[in-house]
């Protein structure tokens, strides 16, 4: 299954750097605006990443900001692309972040993806990319604090436009 940045550009065609990871407090989460300010942060340096995974600028790797089901989809779309011959080119943008519920582990966020920079390739130059996709995608993303982090554990693209 493909993770939404994944599903976003091969199939509606998703500043590297070493970029922290946002830690919550040692107890958690202690204020929603601290729980949601700690996600974005993370899902903005996961973009960040990918982008520069894409542009083989290769910072910091995009698995390590992903646990659980998010980090077995991810692996498994890289190998899919690699075996299918197709690259993602371009950059994503987060256009909108909303923060819908916290607790003192866990964050759910929707998110605004801009793929109108995005591109779908084959291996040789050839843009697959359909040409009736929209140039944004709704991702519900859910996130979870671990002691020294905060995960991305969780992206689906929803039916509804941002």
């Amino acid at each position: 299954m493909l993770t939404a940045l994944t599903l976003t550009a091969a199939l509606a065609s998703c500043a590297p750097s070493a970029t922290p990871t946002p830690t919550p407090s040692e107890t958690g989460f202690a204020s929603e605006a601290e729980a949601f300010a700690a996600a974005e942060e993370t899902y903005r340096a996961y973009v960040d990443a990918y982008n520069g995974w894409i542009t083989d600028e290769r910072g910091q790797d995009p698995l390590a900001l992903l646990a659980g089901q998010a980090l077995v989809d991810e692996t498994k779309n890289r190998e899919e692309l690699e075996e299918a011959g197709l690259h993602i080119r371009g950059s994503f943008q987060v256009s909108d972040f909303a923060g819908q519920s916290w607790t003192s582990d866990q964050v759910q966020a929707l998110v605004c993806l801009d793929l109108s920079g995005v591109r779908v390739e084959t291996d040789a130059g050839e843009d697959t990319t359909p040409k009736d996709r929209s140039d944004a995608n709704l991702l519900e993303v859910r996130f979870r604090a671990g002691a020294d982090d905060i995960r991305i554990i969780s992206s689906l693209l929803r039916s509804e436009e941002c």
